[in-house]
This record gives C-alpha cells, structure tokens and sequence, in this order.
C-alpha cells in the first residue's frame, strides 16, 4: 500500500513531520505570503534595499522570497528557518537557479546565530504573526544595524472591529494554532505598532485590505505545480486520517477568516516598515 520511490519519505513519517516540515517535504510550497513578488519589492524598497545591502529573512522557508530579493536587487540574503526541511529545499532552490550572494541555515527567531548589528534589513513575510512580539522584536533590533529597517508583511485586524469579528478570527486563530502548535494571532495594527514600539522601532503602516488574488500569488506558484499541489493534497486526504484532520484545520482557519464576509471587512494584510529609533 504504501510504497514510496528511494529517497521519499513513508506515509508514517510523513505523519510524524512538524507542520513546516511536512509543508516543505510534502509539497515544496514556495511561499506562504499574500501580495505576490510586488508586495515584497515594495516593502524592501521602503526599506531602503541596494546593491550590497545585508539582509536577512527570518522564517525563510523555502527561500523564494529570499531568492527572488537577491536576484532582483543584487543584495547579500541569509535566510533562516526553524524547519530543517525548509532549509534544505531553499538551498537546493538557490543552486538549482544560480542565485550568488545569498545562504540559508537553521535559526531560531528568538535566538538568532548572528552578531549584533549585522544586517541593513530584517524582514518577515506571514511569520511574526506566529512570534511571541516580545521576545522576537528585540531580538531583530539587536542584528540590525542602527541605521537599519525591519519591513513585514503581517495579517492585522481594524482596531474596533465588532466582536463578532472578534469571535470569528478567534476561531480562525485556534485552527492555526492546534495546526501548528505555536502561538498564531491576527493582532489589530495597535499591537503591531505598540509591540515594535517596545523594541525601539518607528513603524509606517502600509494597508493591503483584502486577501490575495490570484494574479498576485501566480508568479510565486506556477500553475504546474498548484496542479501537482492539488493532487498531492487528494491522495494524501484520501490514505491518512491524521493528514486529513491537518486539512481540515486549515479549510476551517479559511472559513472564517478568508471566506467569511465580515471578517474580509475588518482584516487583510499590509507592508510594516520599521526604523531603529
């Protein structure tokens, strides 16, 4: 029944991954952001980027963000990620298309392996969300430079939004949270600005209202692969119940923040750009 090709992995140990794990292995998703690549050009030209910038991508994934800023803008990329696969896919993403100036290794955002004041730019795409801010934001303040800019790309909610909405992005909070097992919030811009605040950040807010479209994730994931995406999603549905329960968790996460009308009325995703004070 269950007889993988050498070198992939078994339904069973496919079951045992961590969720970021399972995500790179099962499917080399490329990015989890919404606004495609002009969103992050945008964020990374507020913050400054040039030719020979250092900059450093916390939750890298499996790098095509991070690849993508290289090439583009012929800076230096790190990338690190918590997730030992997704290392290991965005290196093989780095060689396979010849990008020079960048490298990724494992990297805890609460602890990073770098000196203090090693970077022009810190930036997270849908990562901080999943952060505790008070431990994660300073500690990107220490690896910037004093000059330097954090830039993100975060889901938020409208500061006094009814409680129903409230009451429905819980619900899409706890389905993250039980996927993942870490501490997934969608805070109202508030909290972003109070919490980067703390950690000595200016913050300019950028509103992105509304969810991705389809125009603006296509040139992360080719039509080609979402087919395979697809296909992968059904077989594995259809072979393992503990997979099964992970899908649902995220078709619930998308009920009622995605697809809930009230919800889209009163949350989206917009570009944070934050200087050292």
């Amino acid at each position: 029944m269950d007889n993988p090709k050498p070198g992939k992995p078994t339904m069973a140990e496919l079951e045992g991954l961590g969720y970021y794990d399972f995500m790179a292995e099962a499917f080399d998703v490329p990015a989890f952001q919404f606004g495609g690549n002009k969103a992050i050009e945008d964020l990374l030209i507020q913050c400054g980027v040039d030719k020979g910038k250092k900059v450093l991508f916390v939750g890298c994934g499996t790098g095509q963000t991070a690849c993508h800023v290289a090439r583009t803008f012929s800076c230096e990329v790190t990338g690190v990620d918590i997730a030992g696969r997704m290392v290991d896919k965005a290196r093989e993403r780095a060689a396979k298309e010849g990008i020079q100036g960048i490298e990724f290794r494992m990297g805890d955002a609460y602890d990073l392996p770098f000196g203090t004041g090693t970077f022009d730019i810190v930036v997270t795409e849908f990562v901080s969300q999943f952060l505790d801010l008070g431990r994660a934001f300073p500690e990107f303040a220490r690896v910037l430079k004093p000059s330097g800019f954090f830039g993100m790309i975060e889901l938020y909610r409208d500061d006094g939004a009814p409680p129903a909405v409230g009451e429905r992005l819980a619900k899409a909070e706890g389905a993250f949270q039980r996927l993942t097992g870490l501490p997934f919030r969608i805070p109202p811009v508030s909290t972003w600005r109070e919490s980067l605040g703390a950690a000595g950040f200016d913050v300019e807010f950028q509103e992105l209202r509304g969810m991705p479209r389809f125009r603006d994730a296509k040139d992360m994931v080719p039509a080609r692969q979402l087919l395979g995406i697809i296909g992968k999603l059904i077989v594995y549905a259809a072979r393992s119940k503990k997979l099964r329960e992970r899908f649902k968790a995220i078709q619930e996460a998308k009920r009622h923040f995605i697809r809930d009308k009230l919800s889209r009325q009163h949350s989206g995703y917009g570009l944070f750009v934050a200087g050292r004070r």
